[in-house]
């Protein structure tokens, strides 16, 4: 059986005017074509302003499995309003996930996928 790598998905919620339901759809295809590929993917959204319920959410999120992936979504890198909680989320994910993962930057949701097979060798 081939290996299944963890990948966690992390972005901004309403990123782009986006609805729940369009970043559900979004998310369902990507993980219909991460199966392909031996990619587990999970997500989560937060807030720009990182309420301490999604803080706290987003800590366990990164403590519950070992991730092979972390991917930062564009809507926390590329406003510059959000270079703290950049900063924040960035620094969660160092020290909170062992071993440490690579780390991914797509901008849109379709290059999602080949970014992490690029990463992971795939």
């Amino acid at each position: 059986m081939a290996t299944a790598y963890n990948v966690l998905a992390i972005g901004i919620a309403g990123y782009k005017n986006m609805t729940p339901e369009q970043m559900g759809e979004s998310a369902r295809q990507m993980a219909e074509e991460a199966i392909k590929y031996n990619l587990v993917v999970d997500g989560i959204l937060i807030h720009s302003d990182l309420p301490s319920d999604e803080r706290s959410e987003l800590q366990k999120k990164l403590q519950s499995k070992n991730w092979a992936v972390v991917s930062i979504g564009g809507g926390l890198r590329l406003g510059s309003e959000n270079t703290r909680l950049l900063e924040d989320v960035m620094n969660m994910v160092l020290s909170t996930v062992q071993p440490t993962p690579k780390l991914a930057f797509p901008t849109m949701p379709n290059e999602m996928i080949p970014t992490f097979q690029r990463l992971l060798a795939l």
